[in-house]
């Protein structure tokens, strides 16, 4: 089941799905269906994973060439700056930090109450321990990160983001230059009718068909 997917899909459908303490919240026009409400509730787990990662994307600089030396050496390197961090949480909207400026609110929150992070390649993660844990930012310890690209190995997938996007016809267009896909949370979902916001962890067991796989919708 690849949730980003299925939850790209549900949006698709006017649906919002969000967490709010333990349990989720449907947020639509109407009321679930059934087969939506089951399949909901029998994913609560992964959803709420996968609605409160955080994801990130660190570009930097530095004089060494990170091919020949490797992400350590690299990082390590007093000269080695970052750019900027692009990152959101969930399927949020995508946020930059710059340097010099404190670490967001809602970053921090989210990294201390136990969110896992999701980056592509370790690179990510090494750049954080080496630049952001030394100046105040907490550190988090590698099983609470998520390689999308080792996953996608496991998957038998191709690890280059493109490629993986090309083959999971993720169908997301390219950003300016080519430099790979723009985040959905970019775009705004307009509101449509009567809004109906419901706890699905306060929904009854439902009998029949499940949604199945939402991503062949």
């Amino acid at each position: 089941m690849n949730l980003p997917v299925a939850l790209k899909a549900l949006r698709q459908r006017g649906i919002s799905i969000s967490v709010e303490g333990e349990g989720l919240v449907w947020e639509a026009d109407r009321e679930p269906t059934e087969s939506e409400a089951r399949w909901i509730a029998n994913h609560k787990a992964g959803l709420i994973r996968e609605l409160t990662a955080v994801r990130m994307d660190f570009e930097t600089a530095g004089p060494l060439d990170l091919a020949e030396v490797g992400a350590f050496a690299y990082a390590a390197d007093p000269q080695t700056v970052v750019i900027m961090l692009a990152w959101c949480i969930g399927v949020g909207e995508v946020q930059i930090w710059w340097p010099g400026d404190p670490m967001p609110a809602m970053l921090r929150q989210a990294v201390n109450r136990g969110a896992v992070l999701v980056s592509h390649g370790a690179f990510d993660r090494i750049i954080w321990d080496a630049k952001l844990v030394p100046v105040g930012w907490p550190a988090v310890s590698v099983e609470r990160w998520s390689d999308t690209s080792a996953r996608a190995r496991a998957y038998r997938v191709p690890a280059g983001l493109k490629k993986a996007a090309l083959q999971l016809r993720a169908g997301l267009p390219e950003g300016p230059g080519g430099q790979g896909p723009h985040q959905e949370g970019q775009r705004r979902r307009s509101g449509r009718g009567t809004a109906h916001r419901r706890r699905v962890g306060r929904l009854r067991p439902i009998r029949g068909r499940g949604c199945g796989d939402l991503a062949r919708a």
